[in-house]
């Protein structure tokens, strides 16, 4: 069933992986948030978590929540086993999801924990980044833990993570016990008890303690003080200048130092206990345990130290380039002085995950216990107590083996010794141990832990992807569930489809959960329109056309096939498109009219100054002529080439005629000569009209320069004499007027012109 449940909590990674900034991103310092969790209401498929600010925390955001502590131990034994875990409940447990929602104070997640949580055991909400590729530039670490939050470094790579510098939250674990009440230099005698009130009242007792090393539970201040460890802290050294206990996680912490010498006891505090991983099946991340304070009355003792942080990385590469990923227990520098106090106990080292498929370059992996507190060369007064080395702390991979390229450090933190040659003791733990060895280095095969997204009962399904013919509508059938939400935010089970388009639905069902389905419509464009009904002339032709479109078929009338058909006939013309099982069609008829008639008639010569009306006057028509006259008729009267375009019922016909000019006998070339003379010489005495065989002869006048008729025939054969009533006309100029009809053309001309008399 564990396997199984790993397995769904494998595949729910898509928000883990979400997308983050295609960029490398350079990370340093303190890069995550975190927020203490004062309450968690949770169903099978969704969770509300209540925590004290939201400040730093977003919608889509990858989170841990992680239980601090909470473990109950056997807080009334008179023995050794004081302090001892009897129950882990919820102390280390963590798993990571996807922030779904947030309002005000409270974060959502949708669906439900792995694990119970309980608000008591400090639980605590940490933001994850989520890089793409991520470089660590400078010292990388996490804020330090304060008992409520901080103590955790977490963060996922895409790709690759390489460093540049250390990855360094030694320290940053469960504190050191840093309180002693010891008020006199009485030896301790009466005081071998695992637990004493924290703050006695009163200028002095006989008995008493200095505060535990912080672990994975917690005491009121009734019984915070004395050897007995507190689980994984370190237990506070007894009355009188004895050493406090190192404080542990993976391993056990080591002893404090006994108590002054001259005194006859060896109360100092007893290391942290081992905390039992393997029983949880690898699935916790616990705080390195805070050492115990040293027993000191002459303030020249020493505090117990910090235990190391967590941390837990993500990536699909580590480029370790030599650096360290690093979570020690706090070694405990200050030495104790002067008149002898006793020193306090080392850190525990903390908790390291690391999940990559890829190590490449050197990279060093520790999470070592911190060194007991020393006995410095100027403690004069006599032996007194050293602390004692915190335990190790665990890596944990989810490889099977790690490369040989890749060193992981497990080191117990050494006691505490007398560093003052000139006495007894000098060189010496003085009673303190160090912290017990790791049983292995790091712990292979070990997988994330991820809350489990909602899904209900039954899954809201909306079918396959599906066409939507033109015209046809789609009604999208959610089911029964007790709410609904579509992509306009309508909220109905069904929902109507009536263009093509992505619809989607998401569902909550009577528990809470929600399921979401999306389904895509695709539209058809087989839409044909083949035109109105249409009129075409005599000898036109139409191509009919349907829109071409990929993966269609076309029939028309005649069971062609194309997408075309050409027209060249009156009759119905009609085709079906079909796409799939979407089928359009459309009819068109089409009819045929006949040409508009007409005749300008035979190509003709006319003669100059000669013009005659071409007539192409019909019904009902329209007229265009190459002049863009619109009338029936025009007036020929040059040489042309003469067009018409008639257009009835929009059918049009030209007809072209070619007008020239004849070169002779347009006049029957009559001629009158310009002058003569009239003086009896024989020579040019009569003026008559040349030619006039050809022609009759309707009138022949003329006249002098006052218009009166001097000369007048209809007789071609006669001539004027140049008299005027038998007298001789004077010399001067005449005008003649002469209207014939020309015999070979028929045509009626008329003429005239001047004449000159001269004697």
């Amino acid at each position: 069933m564990k396997l199984l449940l790993y397995f769904i909590m494998l595949l729910y990674v898509s928000f883990e992986w979400q997308t983050a900034k295609a960029q490398t991103t350079n990370i340093s310092g303190i890069i995550n948030s975190y927020a203490a969790v004062t309450a968690i209401s949770t169903n099978a498929c969704k969770t509300i978590i209540t925590v004290n600010t939201a400040t730093g925390f977003s919608v889509g955001d990858s989170v841990m929540i992680i239980q601090m502590k909470g473990a109950t131990i056997d807080s009334t034994a008179a023995t050794s086993l004081f302090g001892n875990v009897l129950n882990m409940q919820s102390a280390g447990k963590y798993e990571i999801f996807s922030i779904a929602a947030i309002t005000g104070n409270q974060i959502t997640f949708t669906g439900s924990f792995v694990n119970t949580y309980s608000i008591n055991g400090k639980v605590q909400l940490v933001r994850i980044p989520v890089y793409n590729n991520a470089i660590v530039t400078g010292l990388l670490t996490c804020l330090a833990w304060d008992g409520q939050t901080g103590g955790v470094l977490a963060f996922f790579a895409n790709n690759t993570l390489t460093l540049n510098s250390d990855i360094d939250v030694t320290g940053k674990g469960f504190r050191g016990g840093d309180i002693s009440n010891n008020p006199d230099g009485s030896c301790g005698g009466a005081s071998s008890a695992f637990f004493y009130d924290l703050y006695q009242p009163g200028a002095s007792w006989s008995q008493g303690g200095a505060m535990k090393g912080e672990g994975i539970s917690e005491l009121s201040s009734l019984r915070m003080a004395g050897k007995g460890h507190l689980a994984n802290g370190g237990g506070g050294g007894n009355k009188h200048n004895t050493g406090g206990g190192g404080g542990s996680n993976y391993s056990n912490g080591g002893k404090g130092g006994n108590e002054l010498g001259g005194c006859v006891n060896g109360n100092g505090g007893l290391g942290g206990e081992a905390i039992s991983y393997a029983s949880s099946g690898y699935s916790i991340l616990v705080l390195g345990g805070g050492g115990g304070c040293g027993d000191y009355n002459n303030n020249v003792g020493s505090d117990g130290t910090n235990g190391g942080g967590i941390i837990l990385i993500k990536a699909n590469t580590i480029i370790g380039n030599n650096f360290d990923i690093r979570s020690d227990g706090s070694d405990n520098l200050i030495l104790a002085t002067g008149i002898s106090d006793g020193a306090g106990g080392g850190g525990a080292g903390g908790a390291i995950y690391l999940h990559a498929q890829n190590y490449t370059s050197n990279l060093n992996i520790e999470a070592n216990g911190g060194h007991g507190g020393d006995q410095g060369p100027g403690s004069f007064y006599g032996c007194a107590g050293p602390g004692g080395g915190g335990g190790t702390g665990i890596i944990m991979v989810n490889l099977p083996s790690l490369p040989a390229n890749v060193n992981t450090t497990l080191l117990p933190g050494t006691s505490g010794i007398i560093q003052n040659p000139a006495l007894t003791c000098y060189n010496t733990p003085w009673g303190a141990t160090n912290g017990l060895a790791a049983l292995s280095s790091y712990i292979p095969n070990v997988n994330l832990i991820y809350g489990i997204p909602s899904v209900p009962i039954t899954p809201v399904n909306l079918g396959n992807d599906t066409i939507l013919c033109p015209g046809q509508t789609l009604v999208l059938q959610a089911g029964i569930f007790a709410s609904y939400s579509w992509q306009d935010f309508s909220t109905n089970s069904t929902y109507l489809v009536t263009a093509p388009g992505t619809y989607s639905v998401t569902v909550t069902d009577n528990s809470g959960c929600t399921s979401s389905d999306m389904i895509l419509v695709n539209g058809v464009n087989n839409a044909v329109n083949l035109g109105n009904d249409t009129t075409l002339c005599a000898g036109e032709v139409i191509t009919l056309s349907a829109p071409f479109v990929s993966g269609a078929t076309y029939l028309w009338q005649d069971n062609s096939t194309n997408n075309s058909f050409t027209a060249t006939a009156a009759g119905n013309y009609w085709v079906e498109v079909s796409i799939s099982n979407c089928k359009s069609s459309d009819t068109i008829h089409i009819n045929y009219s006949p040409l508009p008639s007409i005749n300008l008639g035979n190509d003709t010569l006319i003669c100059s100054e000669e013009s005659f009306f071409l007539d192409a006057s019909t019904p009902n028509a329209t007229y265009m002529w190459q002049n863009n006259s619109t009338n029936a008729t025009l007036l020929a009267s040059a040489t042309n080439m003469y067009w018409v375009d008639i257009s009835v019922n929009n059918c049009h016909n030209r007809d072209t005629i070619f007008v020239g000019l004849k070169d002779s006998n347009c006049y029957c070339n009559l001629f009158i000569p310009n002058a003569f003379s009239p003086n009896n010489d024989l020579k040019n005495d009569e003026l008559k009209i040349i030619n006039a065989v050809e022609i009759d002869l309707e009138y022949f006048a003329i006249y002098n320069r006052y218009g009166q008729i001097i000369f007048e025939t209809n007789n071609v054969n006669e001539k004027w004499n140049g008299k005027i009533k038998n007298k001789d006309a004077d010399v001067g100029t005449y005008f003649y007027q002469i209207k014939y009809t020309c015999k070979i053309t028929g045509r009626e001309n008329f003429l005239k012109g001047d004449i000159t008399l001269i004697r």
